[in-house]
């Protein structure tokens, strides 16, 4: 972990509208008999001092949830920016935060350490492309840039990682990866945890 990070902090990002899983909340659909959510929480668990949710609600974990502002970016990115700015309030000291997705709950066991590697903007990379909703943003470096988008409008993630010179952590394991989107998904998923 790099130095720079004193207070170590995690964001899954479980907002959307789970529109392909036929109605159900995505966080609370389950894997070999647990949700989704509480595989996330329970892997990342270990290696952070603070975890938020981004999204409506806090799906009886505990855990602070942070909602996405009425006004403002869509998409993912609209969650980052709530985050963002909860946490310079919240926590002024906090340089970045980690983001993982509540909808691929198998990713590399070692994701914290290789994204941490410069302290600085990094997202994952497999060998099927970039994975920009596993990163490590900068809220410094983030929040001019998601404040500057107009209401209504939205920014990708990927972009996001362009604007802010992001560097790629290279991964070897596209399964890792894996989102899970629909019941089909779910079904066909092999509950045994990747390596990286």
């Amino acid at each position: 972990m790099s130095k720079t990070l004193s207070t170590r902090i995690a964001v899954v990002l479980a907002g959307g509208r789970s529109s392909r899983m036929n109605g159900v909340d995505k966080a609370t659909f389950e894997l070999s008999g647990k949700r989704l959510i509480d595989r996330v929480v329970d892997r990342i668990a270990p290696h952070f001092d603070i975890i938020l949710l981004s999204g409506e609600q806090s799906y009886g974990t505990g855990l602070t949830f942070v909602q996405d502002y009425e006004y403002g970016t869509e998409g993912p990115a609209a969650g980052l920016l709530a985050i963002a700015e909860w946490l310079v309030s919240a926590q002024p000291a906090a340089s970045g935060f980690f983001a993982v997705p509540v909808d691929a709950p198998n990713f590399p066991n070692d994701l914290v350490e290789v994204l941490s590697t410069t302290g600085k903007n990094a997202m994952a990379c497999s060998p099927s492309g970039i994975q920009p909703t596993f990163a490590f943003w900068e809220i410094r470096r983030i929040l001019p840039i998601l404040r500057g988008v107009t209401p209504g409008e939205s920014i990708s993630l990927r972009h996001l990682g362009t604007e802010v010179g992001a560097t790629l952590a290279t991964f070897n394991n596209d399964r890792a990866f894996a989102n899970l989107n629909s019941p089909k998904d779910v079904e066909a998923f092999d509950s045994k945890l990747c390596e990286s």
